[in-house]
């Protein structure tokens, strides 16, 4: 057969094949060859081939010589018109962990073992699942950008599978108890307004660092939420529309909240950003000082638990749910869909299976009491 047909060698009778095609020359006159083992029958085989052969045709074949740093940079480069800044940032820090791994190996002979490599090294190193989940997803589109414009044929990111998802524990709460030990204590902070924001609005924190007093309105009770704060640097930040259309939300604020903006409004000095909270240099709080330092030595001072800064919106949405129910917590929240809310703040088959038993006690008590009579 003509070595520009492909050829197929069987492995094991009727099973396992070999194919192997000839696709051309490289940029350096090279011979390209692909080929793949088929665990199947012979037509699936020939199959296989055909799909080879095709790449040669459509000129999808990996010629490039290019190194994943240069393809890195290309790609990121090519997404300034379609993604905003802030994102394109997030995948650059994602593709320096890559780039450390294997940033000057060409393309074409980067491989699944490489990814595996990569994947295993940062959990071993305890990196957060999620961090390694979105590492992987951005590194995957980025070889899948290689793919459609010909500089290499298959994309060896999508065929790492990450280990199966421990089941996510919900956000921490802290207790009525504790909420007004903290509220008590936070009194005397300069971050006391942050924390009642995320308390009895359930902002985000980026949500409160963000707001604007264009966005409040303390005559009719709410407040709205048209934009985020994001922090690339210690003195590099930018406003942000928030990512998802419902988390662009009116929230309805009571007379207590009402009370301390206005308070704090009276008694603060104008910024040039309209920014309700801003630092002592009159520029947007930092939301690292606040978590990384400020709330987490009043959680020690007050011995309480050792809950992130995020957990006080948590709190709020938790026993805002037990009064006002899943629908206005939703919606309060921001969240895309009720299920996110349902699965993080409030448990359905715990909820229904008191009401299940407060209804048994009930019948059999009673129908114990009428036995006696």
């Amino acid at each position: 057969m003509p070595r520009d047909q492909g050829t197929i060698l069987e492995l094991e009778k009727g099973k396992k094949y070999l194919v192997k095609a000839y696709l051309g020359l490289d940029d350096n006159f090279k011979r390209i060859y692909k080929s793949k083992t088929v665990k199947g029958t012979l037509r699936e085989a020939q199959r296989v081939k055909r799909e080879l052969l095709t790449l040669k045709d459509t000129g999808r074949v990996d010629r490039s010589t290019e190194t994943f740093n240069q393809h890195a940079e290309s790609w990121l480069k090519g997404l300034r018109h379609s993604v905003r800044a802030v994102t394109i940032r997030q995948y650059r820090a994602r593709l320096k962990t890559c780039q450390k791994a294997f940033g000057d190996t060409p393309l074409k002979k980067l491989k699944l073992a490489d990814i595996q490599a990569l994947c295993n090294d940062m959990f071993d190193a305890g990196r957060a699942r999620r961090t390694v989940e979105y590492t992987h997803t951005v590194l995957k589109s980025c070889l899948e950008d290689a793919v459609r414009h010909g500089k290499i044929i298959s994309n060896p990111a999508s065929l790492y599978k990450l280990p199966k998802r421990t089941e996510r524990k919900p956000p921490k709460a802290f207790s009525q108890t504790d909420i007004e030990r903290l509220l008590e204590a936070a009194k005397a902070t300069e971050y006391y307004l942050f924390y009642c924001l995320m308390l009895f609005a359930g902002l985000r924190p980026s949500e409160v660092a963000g707001l604007t007093w264009e966005y409040v309105d303390l005559d009719q009770g709410f407040i709205r939420v048209e934009k985020t704060i994001t922090r690339f640097t210690k003195s590099r930040w930018s406003f942000e529309q928030p990512k998802t259309k419902k988390s662009r939300r009116t929230i309805v604020i009571g007379s207590f909240l009402a009370d301390l903006l206005a308070t704090h409004k009276l008694n603060s000095p104008a910024n040039s950003y309209d920014l309700v909270l801003t630092d002592d240099m009159l520029e947007p709080v930092d939301i690292r000082t606040v978590a990384n330092i400020a709330f987490k030595q009043l959680k020690k001072e007050l011995d309480l638990p050792d809950y992130p800064l995020y957990s006080l919106r948590a709190t709020h949405l938790t026993h805002f749910e037990q009064v006002a129910g899943i629908q206005l917590t939703s919606k309060r929240a921001g969240h895309a869909n009720i299920q996110i809310t349902s699965h993080h703040y409030v448990n359905p088959q715990v909820e229904a299976e008191k009401q299940a038993v407060f209804l048994f006690e009930q019948k059999l008590l009673q129908s114990a009491k009428n036995t006696v009579n």
